[in-house]
């Protein structure tokens, strides 16, 4: 009985060994699995903070993006009104340059006809004097001869 007593407490403190064995072995892959685990839960929540941090930062990058595309766009509705303002104003001084242009021509029409009637007359008058000129003594020699032919032939009668 001792023997078989002795079997059993040897027997019992084995397994008893081998359970605490066991529960120490578990204990400590649990807490190797806790701490991997830990630390990939550490990792993956550094990870969600960067990428919170970067969408916030792409939420802004988007807002300032929207807020220049609002922008430009105002400014590009702004200056396509003032460009169609500036061809309007552009076709209006076109018109009335092409208006005083008819004008100009015409006004100078007028007054180059006016010079021109104006120098007619002027050269008219002038070559009417200069003819007279020349032909008074010519006139007055063909009259002072008649005179004489006349004198001649009443003499002569």
């Amino acid at each position: 009985m001792t023997e078989s007593f002795l079997f059993l407490i040897i027997t019992f403190v084995a397994l008893l060994g081998g359970t605490v064995l066991g529960y120490f072995i578990a204990f400590l892959k649990q807490k190797t699995n806790t701490a991997i685990l830990q630390e990939r839960i550490n990792l993956l929540q550094d990870q969600r903070n960067t990428f919170d941090q970067a969408k916030t930062d792409l939420l802004k990058k988007q807002d300032q993006l929207q807020e220049d595309k609002e922008f430009f766009q105002n400014e590009l509705t702004a200056r396509n009104v003032a460009f169609e303002n500036l061809q309007h104003q552009f076709k209006e001084k076109t018109s009335e340059l092409e208006q005083l242009q008819e004008k100009f021509t015409k006004d100078f029409e007028i007054i180059a006809n006016k010079i021109l009637d104006e120098k007619s007359s002027k050269f008219t008058l002038q070559n009417k004097e200069n003819l007279d000129t020349l032909l008074k003594p010519l006139q007055e020699r063909i009259s002072s001869f008649e005179k004489k032919v006349e004198e001649t032939n009443k003499e002569s009668l």
